[in-house]
């Protein structure tokens, strides 16, 4: 008997965050920004502070050949990023909406999760190559 309302009480509780998950994205969902251009800083910015010296990616081992494929559109971008984050960061449900940003001229992504208002620290951030979707940069701001 004792069991079984454990196990209940475990089925509830992955159903209860598989429901506010849900209701989050559907509340919440994310903007769509296609450019660089609504940024404070340009790609240059982005490249010299995170592309070069990426640390992160060096610490999994991971720095010239991470390819998550082509990129379609500002959705497709941030389910990839969700999925280079998943091993390094964990699931990041309270990131969500994530944003998505497109530099047509340098073709990359740069998708960046959501800091809500009272919330402290930072958020995780990916570029990525739009027609090969090279992982370029990983990082999380503190």
């Amino acid at each position: 008997m004792r069991k079984w309302k454990i196990t209940a009480a475990v089925l509830g509780a992955v159903i209860l965050c598989l429901t506010v998950a849900t209701v989050w994205t559907v509340l919440w969902p994310s903007r769509r920004v296609e450019s660089f251009a609504e940024l404070p800083h340009d790609f240059a910015y982005y490249q010299e502070r995170y592309i070069e010296p990426n640390e992160e990616l060096e610490r999994q081992g991971r720095r010239e050949e991470t390819f998550v494929g082509p990129i379609r559109d500002g959705r497709d971008a941030k389910r990839k990023a969700a999925r280079v984050w998943l091993p390094i960061y964990g699931l990041l449900l309270l990131q969500r909406p994530f944003e998505a940003y497109y530099d047509e001229q340098h073709d990359v992504w740069l998708v960046c999760g959501s800091l809500h208002l009272g919330m402290d620290g930072g958020t995780a951030m990916v570029l990525l190559g739009g027609s090969d979707g090279k992982v370029l940069a990983v990082t999380h701001g503190k």
